[in-house]
C-alpha cells in the first residue's frame, strides 16, 4: 500500500514538473520566418517594403475595405429582399428581375473596384517587387491544385481517392496495405 502511494505521488510530481516546464517554453511557430503573423505582414517581409510603401498600402487597404464593406452590405440587403420576394407566391416577376439586375450590377462594381485596387497597389511597388510578386503568384497557381484537388472532383470518398488509395480498380486498397493481402 505504501509503495503504491509513493508511486502515485512521484507520478503526480513528474506530471506537475513536466507541465511547468512545457508552459515555460516559448511557443514554436511553424512555416519559417514570419510564421504566426498575418498574410499582410509576411508579404511585407517577402517584398522588403519600405516604411513609406507600408503606410501607403495600409491607407489604400483601409479605403478599399470600407468601399467593399458598403457594397457587400448593399448586396446582402438586396439578396434578403430577393429571398423574401421569391417566397411570396404573389410577388411581381418584374420586381424580382430588377432585384437580380441590381445585385449583379453591384457585383460588377465590386469586381471593378478590386481590379482598380490591384492596379493602385502595383503603382506603389517597384519593378523588382512586382516581378517577385508575379513569381510568387505563379508558384501558388502551380502548387494549389495539388492541395485543392482536381476541378470537378468532390471532397467525398471517390473525389479524394488518389490521396489515400491506389489507382482505381476492382479493389481499392490503401497504399500501406501489402499486395499479398488482396
Amino acid at each position: 500500500m505504501r509503495h503504491k502511494l509513493i508511486a502515485v505521488s512521484v507520478a503526480i510530481m513528474v506530471l506537475v514538473a513536466t507541465a511547468s516546464i512545457l508552459s515555460a517554453q516559448p511557443m514554436r511557430r511553424w512555416g519559417g520566418p514570419g510564421a504566426g503573423m498575418g498574410p499582410g505582414a509576411r508579404m511585407e517581409a517577402f517584398l522588403n517594403l519600405t516604411q513609406e510603401q507600408k503606410t501607403k498600402l495600409e491607407a489604400l487597404r483601409k479605403t478599399h475595405q470600407e468601399e467593399m464593406k458598403g457594397l457587400r452590405d448593399k448586396v446582402q440587403g438586396l439578396q434578403k429582399q430577393l429571398r423574401d420576394l421569391r417566397q411570396d407566391p404573389k410577388a411581381d416577376p418584374k420586381k424580382i428581375e430588377s432585384l437580380i439586375d441590381d445585385i449583379f450590377k453591384l457585383r460588377a462594381t465590386q469586381m471593378k473596384a478590386q481590379i482598380k485596387h490591384q492596379g493602385e497597389v502595383e503603382k506603389i511597388l517597384t519593378p523588382e517587387q512586382k516581378e517577385k510578386l508575379t513569381q510568387a503568384k505563379q508558384r501558388i497557381a502551380r502548387v494549389a491544385p495539388r492541395f485543392l484537388g482536381r476541378p470537378g472532383m468532390g471532397m467525398g470518398h471517390w473525389g479524394m481517392r488518389d490521396r489515400f488509395m491506389g489507382f482505381p480498380g476492382l479493389m481499392m486498397r490503401p497504399r500501406w496495405q501489402p499486395r499479398w493481402w488482396r
